[in-house]
């Protein structure tokens, strides 16, 4: 125990503990050389990780406690990107830069466009969770990040169905993204408000690395955002 604890003393104040160490071994061993001293030192206090992070139901995950949060954070930015494709959207219908194609006010034409862009983005994140050092597995990486851009996808369009005009859309995704920012488990776990917490993406993406149930929910949740969709479309095109 005592060992520890100067272990973690020598992390938290490495030049004081180190201080300390050498006004010890001094008074004790006169003789030794600064460079010996140095020496033992490092030997004892160099490790590398003081905590490890692995979360419960994982299989040895081995990852930097610091670089947790990064998932969350690549998370959020592929939503904003289906955020910002789903505003380019909206623009460019508007302009009537799709006047031409007949199947302009079709789900499928919104994800044909749209998951354009946001394919790139999913690779460009998978790649950043490959040199991160977070990379887990590659069913529940794959898994978990297509199911991540379809249902951030569906869930720009939603809202986009719901405020009708750009500038609510663009009032509603920075309200959006501090809800996600607080809500789902990029820094810290929250138990409360668990109602918003199952409307978001986010949280089901960053549960469902861990678990297959949550991989399932965060699957039926994909269906329900593609199943309300499907239904909006339905009856816009038998108006």
């Amino acid at each position: 125990l005592a060992y520890v604890r100067e272990i973690l003393c020598s992390k938290i104040f490495p030049y004081f503990s180190y201080e300390v160490y050498k006004a010890y071994v001094l008074e004790r061993m006169p003789g030794i050389s600064y460079k010996e001293l140095k020496s033992q030192y490092s030997k004892y206090s160099n490790i590398p990780d003081l905590f490890r992070h692995q979360t419960l139901g994982s299989q040895n995950v081995s990852q930097s406690y610091i670089m947790s949060p990064l998932r969350g954070m690549l998370a959020l930015w592929l939503l904003m990107c289906a955020f910002a494709a789903t505003l380019y959207f909206m623009q460019d219908m508007q302009r009537g830069t799709f006047v031409w194609f007949n199947d302009k006010t079709s789900l499928f034409f919104f994800l044909k466009i749209c998951l354009i862009p946001l394919i790139d983005c999913a690779l460009i994140m998978m790649l950043a969770i490959l040199t991160g050092g977070i990379f887990i597995s590659l069913f529940y990486e794959f898994s978990a990040i297509i199911l991540l851009v379809i249902s951030s996808l569906l869930f720009a369009n939603i809202i986009r169905i719901i405020t009708v005009k750009n500038h609510i859309f663009c009032a509603a995704i920075p309200v959006i993204i501090l809800v996600t920012l607080v809500l789902c488990p990029i820094f810290l776990k929250v138990n409360s408000f668990r109602p918003v917490q199952f409307m978001l993406p986010i949280f089901y993406y960053l549960n469902s690395l861990y678990s297959l149930y949550y991989l399932g929910l965060f699957a039926a949740y994909t269906g329900v955002l593609l199943l309300m969709n499907a239904l909006y479309y339905l009856i816009v095109s038998r108006r």
